[in-house]
Order: C-alpha cells, then sequence, then structure tokens
C-alpha cells in the first residue's frame, strides 16, 4: 500500500492589514514635488533684442543655429552663458552668446516659487532672402 502524504505545514505569518488605529494607516504617500516650468526669455514683455548678425558673416553667407546653455537665477538674470552646441562659425556663436547674456528672463518656477534654473536654447542665424525687394 502507497504511503499517504502528509500535510506540510507553512512557517509564513499571515499579514495583516493596516486598521484605522495603527501608525501603518497614518502614513501617507509622500506629495508629488510641484512641477517646475522652465524659465522663458521670449515673451512679448520681456523685449530682449534679437542677436545682431555679425556684418562678416553676413558677407560670408554663414548662417547655422547655435545651441546655448543658459542658467538664469530666481531675480530673472542670467548668470552664465555657454555654448552647448556650435553653429560651425565663432562670429555666430559669439552673437548668440552677447546677446543671451543681456537678456531678461522669465525665471523657472517650482510652484509660486521661482527658482534657479539653467537650460539650453537654440538660437538661429538666417540670411536675408535676397530675392525680397
Amino acid at each position: 500500500m502507497p504511503a499517504t502524504p502528509l500535510p506540510t505545514t507553512s512557517t509564513a505569518q499571515p499579514t495583516l492589514a493596516p486598521t484605522s488605529h495603527s501608525p501603518a494607516a497614518e502614513q501617507t504617500a509622500p506629495a508629488a514635488p510641484p512641477a517646475i516650468t522652465p524659465p522663458t526669455h521670449t515673451e512679448g514683455y520681456l523685449h530682449n533684442p534679437k542677436p545682431e548678425y555679425p556684418p562678416l558673416s553676413l558677407e560670408l553667407g554663414e548662417e547655422g543655429t547655435v545651441l546655448l546653455q543658459i542658467a538664469v537665477n530666481s531675480n530673472g538674470k542670467a548668470t552664465s552663458v555657454s555654448i552647448a552646441r556650435s553653429s560651425g562659425f565663432p562670429r555666430l556663436d559669439n552673437a548668440a552668446r552677447r546677446a543671451a547674456s543681456n537678456w531678461t528672463f522669465h525665471p523657472a518656477m517650482r510652484g509660486d516659487e521661482a527658482i534657479d534654473y539653467s537650460y539650453t536654447t537654440p538660437i538661429q542665424f538666417v540670411l536675408p532672402d535676397k530675392t525680397k525687394a
């Protein structure tokens, strides 16, 4: 006659759901931090001038896009401006960096609080269309 297997017992303890009076029930998930809105320099009321097209670059037909890395403080001023990606023409890169250094920004916001923030923005240099008179 075959042996009958004995029932196995588990040593695992049951888990109890927290009750309304337990410390675990009083813990709530931490609130998500407020979303960050990056700074901007393009709002109409800021009156930031476009970078001047270097005359020699116009003459030589240089055009391209400069990608600037700009650190903006909570007061809306650029604290540093660097070239994240060159246009391929140092004159255009320098003109973009000079212009952005003097711009006024709407600072980044975390909820209702203005914060320091670094972001990248493209500056395009496009030759004027000479066919338009």
